[in-house]
C-alpha cells in the first residue's frame, strides 16, 4: 500500500508505526533508513532522495537520521556500559574533536533521558 509521510524538522515529533505482524512495519522502518530501496517512489532527507544522493550527502544522512531499537538486547550487548555503546557513533561520524568532548557529549546524552 502507497505510503506518504513528511516530518518537518523546524516542528520534530515521535510518530509510531504500527500494525499487525507481517503488515511491513519492519520494511518500512528500513526504507525509511535507507536500507532497503523502495519499490516505488523515493525517500528523501532535506530534499534530496537518500539513494541518488551523492556519496557525502548520504554519509550526513546516515549520520542524522538514527534507529532507535525496540528491543535493546537486540541491539546492545549488556556486558558493555553504555558509554561504549555511545562512544561508537561518536568515533564513526567524528562529532567530537577530543576524547573531553566525546565524554561531555555521552553526559549530556545521558542527563537529557533522564540517566544522570
Amino acid at each position: 500500500h502507497p505510503i506518504n509521510l513528511s516530518l518537518d524538522s523546524d516542528n520534530p515529533r515521535i510518530v509510531a508505526i504500527v500494525g499487525e505482524s507481517g503488515s511491513g512495519k519492519s520494511t518500512l522502518g528500513n526504507i525509511m533508513l535507507g536500507l532497503m530501496r523502495p519499490s516505488s517512489g523515493s525517500v528523501r532527507y532535506e530534499g534530496q532522495d537518500v539513494w541518488t544522493a551523492p556519496r557525502s550527502e548520504r554519509y550526513r544522512f546516515r549520520r542524522d537520521v538514527q534507529a532507535v531499537s525496540q528491543d535493546p538486547f537486540a541491539a546492545f550487548n549488556p556486558f558493555y556500559k553504555v558509554d561504549h555503546a555511545l562512544s561508537i557513533p561518536i568515533r564513526h561520524f567524528g562529532l567530537a574533536t577530543s576524547r573531553a568532548k566525546a565524554s561531555q557529549m555521552m553526559q549530556d546524552a545521558c542527563a537529557a533521558v533522564g540517566l544522570m
